[in-house]
């Protein structure tokens, strides 16, 4: 999995409010401000009624600049159920088109820190270029609280694209400036993520230490509320540690706390937790019932993205279990709300474990379409990220794709011309990726690489992934040969022709 999708939970944490009907709105006149508040702390489900009240009482006195901020922070406040590319490219027509963010400097910070929390999730480096924007608006404004946190953001893109060393320093450095400045809310995010970061590193005391730490600056500030993905890197890290008893322990009170405050998808996540804990017990009753506890409430809050990853460990589980039927369906509807959801990255994984599925059914012919369709979705992501640990997760990916593939072929269909051409194909790929290791993604292509992502949430056939990729390939050929390229301003391409 990629590294940001694995700390994602806390470096920015997807909350929504669920139409919270707990907070009360007293004066609409103040709904933006307190929502603004709330945001501030990195708390955007308590900031998410404010924000929804701020943009319908702006509407109706016809603050065009009240309701736009209100707009965003309601995005913002509901991500979770939000088709992500999608959302990016809206925002980023908002960024381009809307006069008011071309003369408010302010207003254009606001919504490039949302846009950079989504795209985090989908590209590091262009979540980095947002980042960047917002500290060259912070420096121009003197801005030293957004300064210091932008540097933090970037800091967490930089862990993500592999420089561990920039990242500890850019981090590190926030948490600092954060702790000297007195920001509650920074303290809390950097911390969370500094624990996560060392939980995936398997320095599990340490990452305790830090979340405990966090969770000890949450608790004296309200404003940044309970904070549930703090807890739950708590959680994964009591596991790692092996103290199974205290982690579900946690989870439950996760899970009680999620239901005192009518937050669905922290609750769904608990118990998708829960039953990844039991799955690995291999408690496979447990694990079943929490599973489908966390799959309900998914389905029932639109929280696509979960509901994808509880149907992908159920049909683990029912693999487990043999129940092979079952195994197959839970794959089929994982890989289905993977792709819709817009999760593309994990999107691989999804339909490698549905083809498994459709191996133990004896379905080869099955087996074998759903894995060339894995090999063209891997191939098209690759060649539109330029993410160093994504390339990399995604390069892992297609070898497990290409070795199950290969064996396909040889053993089950009998077909040995075609697994000597999954081995052609495999070697033509690590070709590709090593002349292709050091791509960047220049910031105009990022638009259309956007555009293009939207194209893979509909394509369903292995032809439609096939002409998705070639206009991958001919947006990166139209970027090698703008003027400003500097091969041609020295003639190369005049001489490669």
């Amino acid at each position: 999995m990629p590294a940001n999708r694995a700390i994602l939970i806390i470096v920015a944490p997807l909350l929504i409010f669920g139409q919270n009907q707990s907070i009360a709105i007293d004066d609409p006149k103040e709904s933006l401000r307190k929502a603004l508040t709330f945001a501030d702390a990195y708390n955007w489900y308590d900031a998410g009624p404010h924000f929804l009240a701020a943009e319908k009482y702006a509407v109706s006195v016809g603050d065009a600049r009240s309701e736009l901020y209100a707009r965003i922070g309601t995005i913002r406040s509901t991500m979770e159920q939000r088709v992500l590319p999608e959302t990016a490219l809206l925002l980023d027509g908002e960024l381009r088109e809307n006069a008011l963010l071309q003369s408010d400097p302010a207003l254009r910070m606001f919504v490039l820190q949302v846009k950079g929390d989504i795209d985090f999730e989908l590209d590091a480096s262009i979540a980095s270029q947002d980042w960047q924007e917002v500290l060259t608006i912070a420096t121009k404004a003197g801005d030293a609280k957004w300064q210091r946190r932008a540097k933090g953001e970037l800091g967490l893109t930089a862990f993500v694209e592999g420089d561990i060393l920039a990242a500890r320093k850019l981090v590190g450095t926030a948490l600092v400036e954060a702790t000297i400045a007195g920001d509650a809310g920074a303290q809390v995010r950097y911390l969370a993520a500094i624990g996560t970061a060392l939980g995936l590193m398997k320095n599990f005391d340490q990452s305790l230490e830090r979340l405990n730490q966090a969770l000890a600056i949450a608790e004296k500030n309200p404003v940044i509320g309970y904070s549930f993905p703090t807890h739950e890197a708590k959680i994964q890290a009591l596991a790692g540690m092996n103290r199974i008893t205290e982690a579900f322990a946690l989870a439950n009170e996760v899970v009680l706390e999620a239901q005192r405050k009518k937050r669905f998808v922290k609750e769904a996540q608990a118990y998708n937790t829960m039953g990844n804990m039991a799955l690995r017990a291999n408690d496979l009753k447990k694990a079943e019932e929490f599973l489908r506890q966390a799959a309900d409430l998914s389905e029932r809050g639109g929280f696509t993205r979960l509901q994808a990853g509880s149907y992908s460990d159920l049909a683990l589980l029912k693999r487990k279990s043999g129940d092979r039927d079952g195994a197959e369906y839970f794959a089929i509807r994982a890989a289905e709300l993977t792709q819709t959801s817009g999760d593309l990255f994990i999107f691989p994984d999804r339909l490698l474990s549905l083809a498994a599925a459709q191996e133990g059914r004896a379905d080869f012919v099955a087996a074998r379409d759903t894995l060339a369709r894995a090999t063209e979705v891997v191939d098209v992501i690759v060649s539109s990220t330029s993410v160093p640990s994504v390339r990399a997760a995604l390069v892992h990916s297609m070898s497990a794709i290409h070795a199950a593939s290969f064996l396909l072929h040889a053993k089950h269909l009998k077909d040995m011309e075609g697994a000597w051409r999954v081995l052609e194909a495999s070697r033509a790929r690590t070709t590709r990726d090593r002349l292709h290791q050091n791509k960047s993604s220049p910031a105009r292509l990022t638009r259309e690489i956007s555009t293009l992502r939207l194209e893979l949430l509909k394509a369903r056939s292995v032809k439609q992934f096939r002409e998705i990729r070639e206009k991958v390939f001919l947006a990166e050929a139209s970027e090698l040969a703008a003027p400003d390229n500097p091969f041609f301003g020295r003639g190369v391409l005049s001489h490669a022709t």
